[in-house]
This record gives structure tokens, C-alpha cells and sequence, in this order.
């Protein structure tokens, strides 16, 4: 199939286009570093005029909403829904829990993505989309850390035995933590199993508080005792709900590993 994959050279774009070409003809976006094989696309731009005038079977949605207003998110994403009526493609839109109605007010982050998704099922009714919303995602090359920072300070305070802190709110908050591996087989599965409407989809086995996600890390390097090591800020971070996963997505994951193995090729990875 012929695909056009909007953020393609990001973190998750990255991943998502070498495991894709392996089976489809796709084109990318960039709107940052220049990539030889990438068609510049930025939020701002008329994605019509902007990208290569073919048609497209599927068109995935990969560009965080990162830009400065929610009219430009709104701007782009209807921009977006029109391509994909016009080409009569199936547009695939990669979110996240953090754009679940029980989180959107988290901050302007998760907001922006509750409104991009918003349009997007509003406005394709009568066409085919998938809305996938995942967990947070982690990778063994470390490209996710600058949007997983915490994920890998925790694993480097347990490397180089120092003190972990924790926010005062977050001891006992549940976290589910995604592989990107994982994440390319749902979009597969999703591609597989012509899945459309709005999913959440996890592995709920991978839903830890942070208490026990150091604890796990910690077995990694013996001598290193999590419980004396983990002191409390008194400040608040943020939480999030984790919805249930969705029932398309019920076995999906019947292959997955614990999330010891995934988190250990983490720690291990040099």
C-alpha cells in the first residue's frame, strides 16, 4: 500500500518508517532536521499544496501538536481531514492517554491532543480513521528521552547508585510504560485487522506505580535498595488516568513479554 507517514523522522517516526517500508511504498515528513528521503512539512503549511499531489491509501498522523496555538492545531488537522477525504484514504492518527477526557486539563500538551482528536472523529465521520491512543513509550536507544526524561533518570539513578525522587502525589500512581516495539506491532495489527474507530491500547499487565517500576530497575543493579533510596519532594507532579483498553484491542498483546523484559533491554542497552 502506498502510505504517507506525517512525522516520519521524529522519535516514534523514525521507528515507524523502517518498520513500514519493509511492506508498503511510503513518504515521509520532516519539519525540523532536513532528511534526504523527507518532504518538508511544518503545522503551519497547506498540507494540500505541500505535499506530493497522489493519492494515498493510508495517511498516518504522527506530528505532536507542538506548535503554539489551537487554532494552528485545529488549522492543521481539519487541513489534514481534507486530504484524507480527498484521497479517500484511511487516516490512522497516533495520540495519546494523555488526550482521554480525564486527562486533557493535565496541561496544554495533553489539551492540544484531546482537541486534535476531537476533530479528527468529528470531522471524519463517513470516512475511515483509526484513532489509537497509547501509553507512554520508551525505546532502548534512548531517541524517547527527551519525552520520557523521568523513564531514564530513574534508570541512571539506579546505574550510578544515587537517590531517586519522587513527587509527593506520584509514589503510588499507576504508570503503563509502551515498548516502541510494541507499539509498531499494534500499528501493524491495526493495519492487519482493518481496525477502525477511537482504541486505547495497552498491555494492562505493564501498569505499574512508580514505586514498584524502581523497584523492577533496582533488581537490575544488586546492592541498590529502592526503598531507602527513593525520597519525596513535596511538590505535585502530574497524573494520569489510564482508561481500560479497548476491546479490539483485547488480545493484541497475547504475545507481549513482562514488562521486566522490555525494562531490562532498557537498563542493559549500551
Amino acid at each position: 500500500m502506498k502510505v504517507l507517514l506525517m512525522g516520519g523522522t521524529g522519535f516514534i517516526g523514525t521507528y515507524l518508517y523502517k518498520d513500514l517500508i519493509n511492506s508498503h511504498q511510503v513518504i515521509r515528513t520532516y519539519c525540523h532536521t532536513p532528511v534526504a528521503d523527507a518532504v518538508y512539512f511544518n503545522a503551519e503549511s497547506d498540507l494540500i499544496s505541500e505535499i506530493v499531489p497522489e493519492n494515498f491509501d493510508i495517511i498516518i498522523n504522527n506530528i505532536n501538536p507542538s506548535i503554539s496555538s489551537y487554532k494552528s492545531v485545529a488549522a492543521y488537522i481539519t487541513d489534514l481531514v481534507c486530504k484524507c477525504q480527498k484521497d479517500n484514504s484511511w487516516l490512522i492518527n497516533i495520540s495519546s492517554v494523555s488526550a482521554d477526557e480525564a486527562n486533557k486539563f493535565n496541561d496544554s500538551y495533553s489539551l492540544k491532543k484531546h482537541i486534535a482528536d476531537e476533530i479528527i472523529i468529528g470531522e471524519m465521520k463517513g470516512h475511515k480513521y483509526t484513532c489509537l491512543r497509547f501509553p507512554q513509550i520508551f525505546d532502548y536507544a534512548r531517541l524517547a528521552k527527551k519525552s520520557q526524561a523521568g523513564f531514564y533518570y530513574f534508570i541512571d539513578a539506579v546505574r550510578n547508585r544515587e537517590k531517586i525522587t519522587l513527587f509527593a502525589n506520584c509514589r503510588d500512581v499507576a504508570r503503563n510504560y509502551l515498548s516502541v516495539e510494541l507499539l509498531l506491532y499494534a500499528i501493524t495489527y491495526t493495519i492487519e485487522n482493518n481496525i477502525s474507530g477511537l482504541h486505547n491500547v495497552f498491555v494492562p499487565a505493564h501498569t505499574l506505580n512508580l514505586k514498584e517500576i524502581v523497584a523492577l530497575i533496582a533488581g537490575m543493579n544488586a546492592g541498590y535498595d529502592a526503598e531507602s533510596m527513593i525520597q519525596q519532594n513535596e511538590k505535585e507532579g502530574i497524573t494520569y488516568h489510564i482508561p481500560l483498553v479497548s476491546v479490539a484491542f483485547a488480545q493484541w498483546y497475547s504475545g507481549a513479554r513482562d514488562f521486566s523484559y522490555y525494562l531490562s533491554k532498557a537498563y542493559h542497552f549500551e
